[in-house]
């Protein structure tokens, strides 16, 4: 986040709340979700003082969930059910807090679809502290029958405990979505966006689902753009990436 100053006063911004370059229009949303409070303008942009506000209730909402975390786990110890019990904390989606304009989830960027993702288990004697390994949610069933000792789940998911025990981990490296371009549609979406992400690129392929065809596509180079802000998909040199991503989404949907 970054701050702006205007007559004294002081506003936490995000530092990429302008429109990201050559992106379609499938990514891009009002803040639906945020609009159906009473006290945020319907249509008109979200200014610094209503922002800053936000964030700050953000802030103070991540704080008290904290808190209550605490709690949990000094309970836990008070029981001395903590020797035997694995913990896991995680979130079901990201959150926008002004970038790219956009507040709330409901998109396939990195912002909305990156979460947090603790794990402890006190039976390993020794636990990475942390772990630039992509994984999934979808993988925590498998993950948590493996380190409690219970028979392999039939899941699509694959246990990622070796990466708790420091040990070699062969996943995919890849973790997928998919959200439509219309949250707020009725019956059937006309268009889909499915996502890829992996610690090099993001991508999205935009498919009218109805003529099942390709109707827009994004590229994101994180070593050069973490923060999604250059849409690189038509761009030749990137052809080869993007083709390899076109692969992975064809077997995603099948």
């Amino acid at each position: 986040m970054r701050t702006g100053r205007n007559q004294n006063k002081t506003y936490l911004l995000s530092p990429d709340s302008a429109k990201a370059l050559n992106v379609p229009k499938f990514s891009i949303h009002n803040s639906v979700e945020l609009r159906g409070y009473t006290d945020i303008p319907k249509l008109d942009p979200i200014n610094k003082e209503l922002s800053a506000k936000l964030v700050r209730g953000y802030y103070t909402s991540v704080s008290y969930t904290d808190k209550q975390v605490g709690k949990v786990l000094a309970e836990l110890h008070r029981l001395k059910l903590d020797k035997n019990t694995v913990v896991v904390l995680l979130s079901d989606h990201g959150f926008h807090l002004g970038e790219h304009g956009m507040w709330g989830k409901t998109t396939n960027s990195k912002t909305d679809t990156r979460v947090p993702l603790m794990i402890s288990d006190p039976s390993l004697r020794y636990q990475p502290k942390a772990s630039d390994t992509v994984v999934q949610l979808i993988d925590l069933y498998a993950t948590l029958s493996d380190l409690c000792g219970l028979p392999k789940p039939e899941t699509d998911g694959n246990s990622f405990a070796a990466i708790l025990k420091a040990k070699a981990y062969r996943g995919s490296g890849m973790a997928f979505s998919q959200f439509p371009d219309d949250m707020q549609f009725k019956g059937y979406p006309k268009t889909m966006g499915y996502a890829v992400h992996t610690n090099a690129f993001g991508y999205t392929e935009w498919i009218d689902l109805k003529a099942d065809t390709i109707v827009a596509r994004e590229l994101y180079d994180y070593k050069t753009d973490p923060a999604e802000n250059i849409n690189v998909a038509e761009t030749p040199k990137y052809k080869k990436i993007r083709q390899a991503f076109n692969r992975q989404v064809k077997l995603y949907r099948k």
